[in-house]
């Protein structure tokens, strides 16, 4: 009875990003505006439910056709996340900030003395 939903087909202008995700749609249109690369978001999202899950939440990122190339190219350049990176409890403790930064500053001071 009901399909997957598909962006809207807009002339001259390309879909580029479907996300159910705001920020992710965000940091993606915020990233293209750094190279110049027009982009505009169309938001699916149901307001009336504050719904931010599944199909009635999608939003799109649409790039004019001229730019869909290098824009999907851009995206592509971004790197995956990865988890052995992500911060942990551990270093956002505030003592562990100031420990590292005394460590730090102690290393320096042991280069200049040298």
């Amino acid at each position: 009875m009901f399909t997957s939903p598909k962006p809207n087909e807009i002339r001259d202008w390309t879909c580029i990003l479907e996300s159910t995700q705001e920020f992710e749609v965000n940091l993606c249109h915020n990233f293209l505006k750094d190279y110049d690369i027009p982009s505009q978001i169309l938001s699916k999202r149901d307001t009336a439910y504050s719904l931010v899950v599944g199909e009635m939440a999608l939003m799109y990122l649409y790039v004019p056709n001229e730019y869909s190339e290098q824009a999907i190219n851009l995206l592509d350049s971004i790197p995956e996340a990865n988890l052995d990176d992500a911060l942990t409890e551990e270093s956002l403790n505030p003592e562990n900030v100031s420990t590292h930064k005394a460590n730090e500053q102690s290393k320096q001071t042991d280069l200049e003395s040298e």
